[in-house]
């Protein structure tokens, strides 16, 4: 009797629709056979004509004037091809309703005069179980995000690349009695999970290189300059900013952002890359884990705020952050059960900031990054290494109960900086390492222990820390 060899055996049976378990028996059912895009007319009709089978979309440049729209459970694409949005009206891929959706390995970048836009890269909404992998989303300069994730649950997105998601714009809060003003700035922010339960973020690349903080990138497009404001003045501007129009707070969004402290919750946020930007992370949710992550030169390291409860910081590398490097605080959206501030309607479920731990980070070359210009030694919101607490609203309830333990803060200046032949070693960036909100804005409860940290200009710790010892 003659064998079938075996590369036919396995191919028969793949084609018989036997997928095979690695623990147990072959294990029966349907096995989709990928399409390719040069099949059909357009990479939408392959997907159309492909429920439930991932799409390749093959080596080469692949020209698109509408968003590719995925609707059907486990579809998707992959592959090595670029797709690249000539329309800047629309966004490169929307994956809608998709449960089990993959896009994967593909890059999703703009034709030049399409760059500018507000719209995303890549849009997944309401779907559960979906798989981003691989993917680079370049050049999509667009305050509506690079990838952005919606009303889903049990997301991954992992190993993608994102390179420069900023763009210019005004924004106009003059609708807020907090504020009241509008002002041109840049703004973007590469990867944002919006009303998202249980997700994955992991080994992410996010590098903004075009629109750097500089003066002269300030003075060009004159940025901070208040172009619209209402006959009063909010409380969150100073009166000399609103008598000069102008605001340094020009560069907004932030690299990864997760949002709505209320409906965020459950997600992992690990080994994730991240240079020049706004905020690192801007965290609004809670059961948050920020691990591992390298973030460089941004001005804010980490902020967790607007309702950020039980969040786990631990084994992060901070570098060259300009405003701080770690911050927790209260927010305007942060509320105790039953109560809104401004005398709006309250809610049964309170939305508080606070009951977690910020353990073995370091906080390494502080306020020596690109916008140290904008945050000098002594300005009015810090600078510091560590902020915790931040005043709101007066009913806003203060952060509470967080634990700061194993962390280091390094930044002897310089040195090895000869003047005359002397080495020469500049002193800190910052008034004081740990800088808390005073009054009643103060954080309560807060535990320090066998924690490293340089001495600021000024000391160690702001007056009035009530607990513990840094």
């Amino acid at each position: 009797m003659r064998l079938m060899p075996l590369e036919k055996l396995l191919s028969g049976l793949l084609q018989a629709g036997v997928m095979f378990s690695v623990f147990g028996a072959p294990e029966l059912r349907a096995a989709p056979v990928n399409a390719t895009v040069t099949s059909y007319v357009s990479i939408q009709e392959a997907v159309d004509r492909n429920p439930g089978r991932l799409v390749l979309v093959p080596a080469g440049y692949h020209v698109i004037h509408k968003a590719i729209r995925i609707t059907a459970s486990n579809s998707g694409l992959w592959g090595p091809g670029w797709i690249i949005q000539a329309n800047a009206a629309e966004a490169i891929v929307v994956v809608e309703g998709a449960d089990g959706a993959q896009v994967r390995d593909v890059t999703l970048t703009r034709a030049e005069e399409a760059r500018e836009t507000q719209q995303p890269g890549l849009h997944l909404r309401r779907c559960r179980d979906a798989v981003v992998a691989d993917v680079r989303v370049f050049e999509n300069w667009s305050s509506s995000n690079a990838i952005r994730v919606e009303d889903c649950a049990r997301v991954v997105v992992r190993d993608c690349s994102i390179r420069n998601f900023t763009g210019m714009r005004v924004d106009d809060r003059t609708d807020s009695p907090h504020a009241g003003f509008a002002f041109n700035c840049t703004e973007g922010t590469a990867m944002n999970l919006i009303n998202v339960v249980g997700a994955l973020v992991h080994g992410n690349r996010i590098v903004e290189h075009r629109l750097l903080p500089t003066p002269e990138l300030q003075k060009k497009y004159d940025l901070g300059k208040i172009v619209k404001k209402n006959a009063v003045k909010g409380q969150f501007i100073s009166q000399e900013n609103w008598d000069n129009n102008y605001v340094n707070l020009w560069r907004q969004g932030a690299s990864l952002k997760v949002g709505n402290g209320k409906t965020s919750d459950y997600l992992l946020l690990h080994g994730n890359f991240i240079e020049n930007a706004q905020q690192g992370l801007d965290v609004h949710g809670d059961h948050v884990i920020v691990a591992n992550n390298l973030v460089d030169n941004t001005p804010h390291g980490i902020k967790a705020m607007h309702g950020a409860r039980n969040i786990l910081i631990v084994g992060n590398q901070f570098a060259k952050s300009d405003l701080f490097g770690i911050g927790l605080m209260q927010g305007t959206a942060s509320h105790e059960a039953g109560r809104l501030p401004a005398g709006r309607k309250g809610e049964p479920v309170a939305n508080v900031d606070g009951y977690s731990i910020i353990a073995s980070n370091i906080i390494s070359d502080f306020g020596r990054g690109h916008s140290s210009w904008l945050w000098p030694v002594g300005h009015s919101i810090g600078p510091a290494p560590i902020q915790l607490g931040g005043g709101a609203f007066d009913e806003t309830p203060p952060l509470r109960e967080v634990l700061v333990t194993g962390n280091v803060v390094y930044d002897p200046g310089p040195g090895g900086v000869l003047v005359n032949g002397v080495p020469q070693v500049e002193a800190p960036r910052y008034r004081y390492a740990v800088r808390t909100e005073p009054g009643a804005a103060a954080p309560r409860g807060l535990i320090f222990a066998d924690n490293v940290m340089e001495p600021g200009r000024d000391g160690l710790a702001t007056e009035g820390l009530s607990a513990g010892r840094p």
